[in-house]
């Protein structure tokens, strides 16, 4: 008769509880398939509303209290494997470290701690490795007393995603720029140049506005001007080649502050992302 690992058993009280202690801003959702490294998926609302910002997670649950090192730091082995496997997502990937002894839930971010090992110079070979050791800021990175962080994190991602989408639009924008005379009635750019500012509003503003004060980018980035633009030309109902030239150069002096606040954000020397 088949019998189930202590393993899985352990980390099937590790989901529950986690399933009992969280946020009800946040919708569990559980996976079936659970041998390739993400065990659950969660998912962000405001309210009623969702906001389509989704966490996967893989959960490794542990019977014993945990013991922070000197430093504070509690140390828990962890699958190479799964670290590569969370590489392959743009979505946010975390571990969920579960002491079922004490009831404490500790996370990490996958993709960030991966930036730190691959930055550090005693970890160099850690890819050739079966195991890595967590290093995980207690109480810091409590999923339950400090959960505010967890979501700090994950909106953080989502904004600097937001930035990343943004330079799609910008380069897709640029060949339709250069073809724009086969757009009669250019709704083709104008929805595009939309989309756009739509990707820019999501990053927030008001953050670039403040991460660009006293640069010279400053005065460049100005997603107000470029709306005015395309209003007038609704209004005109056709667009004209100097419009073409104006938005043209308004949305290259933009992108050029989002590269510059995309860069700051992925400086792991700079605070914006603590695993």
């Amino acid at each position: 008769m088949p019998m189930r690992s202590s393993t899985h058993i352990t980390d099937t009280r590790a989901v529950r509880l986690i399933m009992s202690k969280l946020n009800p801003n946040w919708l569990l959702r559980s996976l079936e398939e659970r041998d390739y490294g993400i065990d659950l998926s969660l998912e962000k609302f405001n309210g009623d509303e969702p906001t389509g910002n989704y966490v996967f997670i893989q959960v490794k649950g542990h019977e014993e209290k945990f013991r922070p090192l000197r430093n504070g730091m509690i140390s828990f082995p962890f699958p190479v494997d799964t670290l590569k496997y969370a590489e392959l997502f743009r979505i946010p990937f975390f571990a969920l470290i579960v002491s079922l002894q004490d009831e404490e839930i500790y996370f990490v971010s996958l993709q960030h701690y991966i930036q730190q090992l691959d930055i550090d110079p005693k970890h160099a070979n850690w890819r050739s490795q079966t195991t890595v050791n967590l290093l995980i800021p207690s109480p810091e990175n409590n999923f339950i007393s400090n959960f505010d962080k967890f979501e700090g994190m994950v909106e953080k991602d989502y904004k600097l995603q937001n930035l990343y989408n943004s330079m799609q639009c910008y380069y897709e924008l640029l060949s339709y720029f250069h073809g724009w005379q086969g757009l009669k009635s250019a709704n083709i750019l104008i929805s595009e140049i939309e989309k756009f500012l739509y990707f820019v509003e999501k990053t927030d503003e008001h953050i670039i506005n403040e991460m660009l004060r006293g640069t010279p980018m400053a005065a460049a980035f100005n997603p107000d001007a470029i709306k005015s633009k395309i209003d007038n030309v609704k209004t005109k109902k056709r667009m004209t080649a100097k419009d073409i030239n104006d938005l043209k150069s308004q949305i290259c002096q933009a992108q050029q502050s989002i590269f510059k606040i995309a860069a700051l954000q992925s400086d792991l020397t700079n605070g914006f992302f603590p695993y």
